[in-house]
């Protein structure tokens, strides 16, 4: 992994390690969130941390579920750019939710 990687990778898991500290800090009942909120509010704190273009590329694959021959040719970049931030995305994002304990099998169909 490069420094920036590490850097990134770093950065959202200090914000997401904050957010559940001061999510503890507030009375449980205001606090329940189920598993599906939670991975979402942590996948939003990722997508916010990613280079901009990685972050388009990425919810405009997995999120509006465009082709990755569509998102090049609207991004005006190659297809195997969008493959590439695709890639490294997804890595991140497995990586992060893993060690965060999330059980990856649940996330295979967002990122199949």
């Amino acid at each position: 992994m490069t420094l920036a990687k590490n850097d990134l990778y770093n950065k959202v898991k200090r914000n997401i390690i904050a957010q559940k500290y001061l999510n503890n800090l507030i009375p449980e009942e205001e606090t329940e969130m189920d598993n599906s909120k939670e991975l979402q509010m942590i996948l939003l704190r990722i997508l916010e941390s990613l280079p901009e273009k990685r972050a388009t590329v990425f919810r405009m694959s997995r999120l509006e579920g465009l082709k990755n021959d569509e998102i090049a040719k609207e991004l005006g970049i190659s297809k195997s750019t969008v493959e590439n931030h695709i890639n490294n995305s997804s890595s991140l994002i497995k990586k992060i939710l893993k060690n965060l304990g999330f059980n990856l099998l649940c996330l295979f169909s967002f990122f199949s």
